[in-house]
């Protein structure tokens, strides 16, 4: 009976220590923080990222994000996709390794695709100035009273949007008292026959641009595949 007493006493300490001590330990170290990285200022879509953009926070393991990065070296030297802000956590989905700046598209062309640019004659037709680098946009085109989408100009990726001062949006700056230099021309990715019908058009109607598609580059390059698929490509 005694040894039946002491059995069960030692069980109920070993619940209570299990309880008090052992689980609170145990759950500690799973929600330690983990070091992951965040940006101490906003950063420009396009701008390479450097060390003094970026700092170390401790974040429990419920609480981070999906793709996060825990080593500087993944992140130092890579460009940011989107316009990012500080504080936000860094993850690969934000970060690619070329710039999208018009230089860099312009550096990369093949023979395949050529670069063009179209007026924007309106701020409206423009998007009222959102338009980024690698956005996937249709182009509308407004003529003789009737306004259409041509199934050639469906999927076009912009390169780049640019003011009357022949400032490239990765270059626009923001004036003391908040504002920007609107654009006043669009440059897109097309072919050759693309090229072609936009400069017809140019002479005779009007455009406005569309947004289509902003986000993960894998998914805009779709867009632009079911593009080339209209040519035969």
């Amino acid at each position: 009976m005694k040894k039946r007493t002491l059995i069960g006493i030692v069980a109920v300490l070993m619940a209570v220590l299990l309880v008090f001590v052992v689980s609170p330990i145990v759950n500690k170290i799973s929600n330690s923080g983990v070091k992951v990285y965040c940006l101490n200022k906003d950063i420009t879509q396009g701008s390479k990222i450097s060390k003094e953009d970026i700092k170390t926070v401790s974040a429990t393991k419920e609480s981070l994000p999906k793709g996060y990065i825990s080593s500087e070296k993944e992140i130092i030297g890579m460009y940011a996709k989107s316009d990012l802000f500080e504080g936000d956590f860094v993850t690969k989905i934000k970060l690619s390794d070329k710039t999208n700046s018009a230089e860099d598209v312009f550096s990369n062309l093949d023979g395949s695709k050529v670069a063009l640019s179209i007026p924007l004659n309106s701020l409206a037709s423009g998007l009222s100035g959102k338009l980024e680098n690698g956005d996937i946009v249709s182009l509308v085109v407004l003529k003789d009273g009737q306004a259409n989408i041509p199934p050639q100009l469906k999927y076009l990726k912009v390169i780049t949007t640019t003011t009357q001062k022949g400032v490239d949006k990765e270059n626009v700056t923001v004036k003391d008292d908040g504002s920007i230099d609107l654009p006043n021309t669009v440059t897109l990715l097309v072919n050759t026959e693309q090229a072609k019908l936009l400069l017809e058009y140019e002479k005779n109607a009007d455009f406005s641009v569309a947004l289509v598609y902003r986000g993960n580059e894998e998914t805009a390059k779709e867009y632009l595949k079911k593009q080339d698929d209209y040519f035969g490509g």
